[in-house]
């Protein structure tokens, strides 16, 4: 378990913007990077997706396929999580333009956002825990 401080800020993102169903685990779980150094996109939390998306309309207003492409998620994915974003307002969406731009509650939650990813441990590959043990044990 992470201490109680983590633990309260993992919380309090979940709670200030509703996103009670993200899992701790998860998010975990995926913080790990390739061996080139960049982020493995493989089973992204619901969180990292939000993130993604929404660092992706931080400059200006943007349109969906470019939030999509940096984002680097399907359209699928992209209007689910557009809806809950504009929903939450994170994010405000102008229907004279269709376009799409972050709000100041997007921009908070992209701040609590990068302070858990400092304040979690990354957790190691399955395998890399493997042979770690098999190290060990050879010893």
């Amino acid at each position: 378990m992470p201490p109680l401080r983590q633990q309260c800020l993992w919380l309090t993102v979940c709670k200030l913007f509703g996103l009670y169903n993200l899992s701790y685990a998860l998010l975990l779980k995926t913080r790990g990077e390739t061996k080139t150094g960049h982020r493995s996109l493989k089973n992204r939390s619901e969180i990292e997706i939000m993130a993604s998306i929404l660092r992706s309309a931080t400059k200006d207003w943007e349109y969906k396929t470019t939030i999509m492409t940096n984002a680097m998620v399907s359209h699928s994915q992209l209007i689910r999580y557009l809806a809950i974003a504009v929903e939450r307002r994170l994010v405000t969406y102008s229907e004279a333009t269709g376009l799409y731009r972050i709000t100041d509650d997007g921009l908070m939650y992209l701040d609590k956002y990068e302070q858990l990813l400092r304040l979690l441990p990354t957790i190691p590959e399955f395998s890399e825990i493997n042979r770690s043990e098999e190290l060990q044990q050879e010893v």
